[in-house]
């Protein structure tokens, strides 16, 4: 109840008045010439309870309203045919005030839907749009609930579509309702799109995918490769490849032929969650139905080996790959190259590149990019600036520079970072949040607090918003330096903008306030964390003692 009725926000709930006592069958005074009652009151049955509804919202008393409203639709028999006719007599009668028609249109379509009535749902939503109104947002979901129910589905769509024009959010139910809404209309390629769009917006891509695959079976819709890679491929994303394997299967039951992108998606999905063996047997089946498995899936075989620092086996399968007669591609090269890095074998990173050359395929930002950032790891920084200087006469794109920056203030060249960076905008490429998250870690290793309030400056100059991480480097960074009032200070502005820090940043900030007297301060960020559900936060001992301070403080005072 307290959840609905927070979705009528016209008007506060107030304590109940005297009118709450009175029989809802009893007539509360109130000029409105457009109703009126007749001498032998036999109008008195519908006017009666329109009066009273109108006066109980008035007053802002909704959950009052509330129930006598419910009572209304729901007794037996009712007064009114439907609960669009309650609405449009109460519309008639209140014609001046759009607020009180808005507050009742939402509980009439809470009642329904609560009720299961889901035509009446489907007549409120067209009643109000005849009147040139829309439905609050909070109600969305269940008109489209309701609507589906009633298979309108053109309706669904229009009202997706309008909603979301005004800055409607749909989650991932009503995705899937307009998702089944589309299939049911025969429009897959809308549903894709539509699928595609909640897979970026929500963490739920597999069961939509499931739910599309099932309708689209059930509605006999037929699903061509392109469509099942798109599905399946959301599974895989989740891990849930042999679940994606069924799919598969039922699909070609159902008449699917599938081609090379389905099979490398299948075998993708198996890498991704380690299961190199039933990834290699769908290589094989591929195979054995006459299809040439190609570089995409040796690549994601070989990447996977390279993960696992199998690098003999990884090479054994670009061996393979090259028995089969399909070529190395640059994609080949530069997971190799990524793979001896991680390992530091930078000799036969550089073999590999010479290899690379010498088959006839040129390596690319992302060849000398892997290398570089090994280089960097290893703390090798002559050869990481001899790979940059040599790059082909190729720019180095933003991922190397914030790879070299990045380096460069580790090891306490903070000038050269800088410098970098100047370079990187002169040649056109705009430094991003992780660029000058490391030069904000080397102004702070220096102790430049000033010039680090400088940078984050100059980066909402630039229209960077600072992120969680930022904010964590910029207060952990104080608190290193023991300058806590001024990591309060970035702690606030944090949470200002939505942010929360890491319970170890917390500790030591409270910590270090308590011990600089900054008692009232150390005590908020206490309170303010747990009451943001940080459980793992240090409330013993010195936070105790910032408490027990506080207490002390107003008992002194």
């Amino acid at each position: 109840m307290a959840r609905r009725l927070s979705k009528l926000q016209h008007r506060p709930l107030t304590a109940p008045s005297k009118l709450s006592a009175l029989p809802f069958s009893t007539t509360v005074s109130h000029e409105n010439p457009q109703i009126s009652t007749t001498a032998d009151g036999q109008d008195n049955h519908i006017n009666d309870p329109i009066y009273n509804l109108r006066d109980l919202l008035e007053q802002g008393r909704n959950e009052t309203a509330y129930n006598f409203t419910k009572s209304l639709i729901l007794s037996n028999p009712s007064s009114f045919s439907s609960p669009s006719h309650l609405l449009s007599l109460f519309s008639a009668s209140s014609s001046g005030d759009a607020s009180l028609k808005l507050t009742l249109s939402d509980m009439l379509l809470s009642i329904c839907s609560e009720s299961k009535m889901h035509i009446q749902v489907s007549e409120l939503y067209g009643f109000m749009r005849q009147e040139g109104r829309l439905p609050s947002f909070g109600y969305v979901r269940m008109i489209v609930e309701s609507l589906v129910e009633s298979k309108k589905f053109d309706n669904v769509l229009d009202l997706f579509k309008e909603m979301v024009g005004l800055g409607f959010r749909p989650d991932k139910l009503v995705y899937g309702k307009v998702i089944l809404a589309a299939v049911k209309l025969g429009d897959l390629k809308l549903a894709m799109g539509l699928f595609e769009t909640m897979k970026r917006k929500s963490d739920d891509g597999a069961g939509a995918a499931l739910d599309l695959y099932r309708e689209a079976i059930r509605k006999g819709v037929k699903i061509d490769n392109f469509t099942c890679s798109i599905l399946l491929n959301g599974l895989c994303k989740e891990g849930k490849v042999e679940k994606a394997e069924e799919v598969l299967k039922s699909l070609v039951e159902h008449g699917l032929v599938p081609g090379e992108v389905i099979y490398n998606t299948i075998v993708n999905g198996y890498c991704q969650i380690g299961d190199m063996d039933k990834a290699i047997l769908t290589i094989e089946q591929m195979e054995s139905r006459g299809l040439r498995p190609n570089c995409i899936a040796f690549n994601s075989v070989i990447d996977k080996f390279c993960e696992l620092q199998m690098i003999d086996k990884a090479e054994e399968w670009v061996k393979k790959m090259v028995g089969k007669g399909i070529a190395p591609s640059v994609e080949t090269y530069n997971i190799l190259i990524d793979g001896y890095g991680r390992l530091c074998d930078f000799s036969r990173c550089f073999q590999v590149l010479e290899e690379m050359e010498g088959n006839g395929e040129k390596p690319n930002v992302i060849s000398y990019g892997s290398l570089i950032n090994c280089l960097c790891k290893d703390r090798k920084v002559l050869e990481a600036e001899m790979v940059l200087r040599d790059m082909m006469n190729l720019s180095p794109d933003r991922v190397v520079y914030n790879d070299m920056i990045h380096f460069y203030q580790e090891i306490g060249h903070v000038q050269k970072a800088f410098a970098l960076q100047q370079e990187m905008v002169d040649m056109g490429i705009r430094p991003d949040n992780k660029t000058y998250n490391s030069l904000i870690l080397g102004h702070l290793k220096e102790g430049k607090l000033s010039e680090t309030k400088d940078l984050v400056d100059d980066m909402k100059v630039k229209g960077l918003i600072p992120e969680a991480d930022t904010y964590n480097l910029l207060i952990k960074g104080h608190c290193d330096l023991k300058d806590f009032n001024g990591a309060y200070v970035w702690y606030r502005e944090m949470l200002e903008n939505g942010f929360l820090p890491n319970v170890c940043i917390c500790n030591e900030l409270s910590t270090g306030l308590r011990k600089e007297g900054s008692l009232q301060e150390a005590q908020s960020i206490c309170s303010e964390m747990i009451a943001n559900g940080m459980d793992d936060l240090d409330t013993n001992e010195d936070l105790s003692a910032v408490a027990k301070g506080k207490h002390n403080s107003s008992d002194a005072r």
